[in-house]
Order: C-alpha cells, then sequence, then structure tokens
C-alpha cells in the first residue's frame, strides 16, 4: 500500500525532472532527482519536504500552462488541448502531494495522529510510575 501512495510522487518529480531538463537549469533536474531520497530517512519532516517540493513543482506547471497559453494565443494557434493536457500535470502533481497524507505514509514516517494522541503520549509519560 506505501509503494502505491508513493508512486504518483515518484511520476511527478520524474515528469517535473525532464521538463527542466529540457527547459531549466540542471540543477533543478538534480533536485528533482534527490529531494525523493529524502523519504529514505523515515521521518515525518522527509514526507513535509516532498510534499512542499511536490507543491511547488505544480506551481511550475502552473506557471507554464499560463506562458505556453498566453504565447499560443498571441500567434492565433490552438491552445485549448494544450490547456487540458497541462491542467492534468498540474492536477496530477498538486494531488500526488496530497496522497503523502495517507495514513499509511504518516504511519510509515512516524507522524503522531495530531495534537490529541502527543498530549495522551505527554500523559501517559507523566502517569508512569518510573517518572
Amino acid at each position: 500500500m506505501l509503494l502505491i501512495c508513493l508512486t504518483p510522487m515518484l511520476f511527478s518529480v520524474l515528469i517535473l525532472a525532464a521538463h527542466f531538463l529540457r527547459s531549466g537549469p540542471i540543477i533543478l533536474v538534480l533536485l528533482c532527482l534527490i529531494v525523493p531520497l529524502t523519504l529514505f530517512v523515515r521521518r515525518i519532516w522527509a514526507v513535509r519536504v516532498v510534499q512542499l517540493f511536490l507543491l511547488f513543482g505544480a506551481a511550475e506547471w502552473l506557471r507554464t500552462l499560463i506562458v505556453l497559453v498566453r504565447d499560443r494565443q498571441a500567434q492565433g494557434e490552438p491552445w485549448l488541448r494544450l490547456a487540458i493536457v497541462l491542467g492534468t500535470v498540474v492536477t496530477f502533481t498538486a494531488v500526488a502531494a496530497l496522497i503523502m497524507q495517507a495514513r499509511r505514509v504518516r504511519d510509515h514516517y512516524g507522524a503522531t495522529h495530531g495534537a490529541a494522541a502527543t498530549l495522551r503520549q505527554v500523559d501517559a509519560v507523566e502517569k508512569s510510575p518510573h517518572h
């Protein structure tokens, strides 16, 4: 189940790396390939880093969509299909970040289940006979 949750993220960063390979600095390509490796650190901050990166990726796709649609419109060329395809990529990338909020992912990376869980943990420590 964890692999199913991480697969959209992997596709998203690979597609983003290909985008930057074509149109951006090579450092952005390397960043796309390195950021997912933080998930080998089984901490919730690693998940948040990847989620933030995916949201920046979705913003980059949205920026690209706007620029290309404007260019097509200015040249009098068709742009609707381009907008649909890139809009789908924007959505897929953002959803990949959202999927990483799944309980399976949070459990694997050691996230507590909110402030109530943290308070229960503190309460349990305070009530323990060794404390």
